[in-house]
């Protein structure tokens, strides 16, 4: 999921400067790269 997230914000994020949903998409995909982040960690 993480890495899912991670990759979906970076390409999202190479485009965020020309299109507007594409930040949006970026934003959304760092908040869910945190998300798995911050569940990993509690399970460990």
């Amino acid at each position: 999921c993480r890495t899912a997230c991670k990759t979906c914000g970076d390409e999202c994020a190479s485009h965020a400067e020309m299109h507007e949903h594409c930040k949006i998409c970026a934003e959304a995909c760092r908040r869910c790269e945190r998300a798995c982040a911050e569940l990993l960690a509690s399970l460990g």
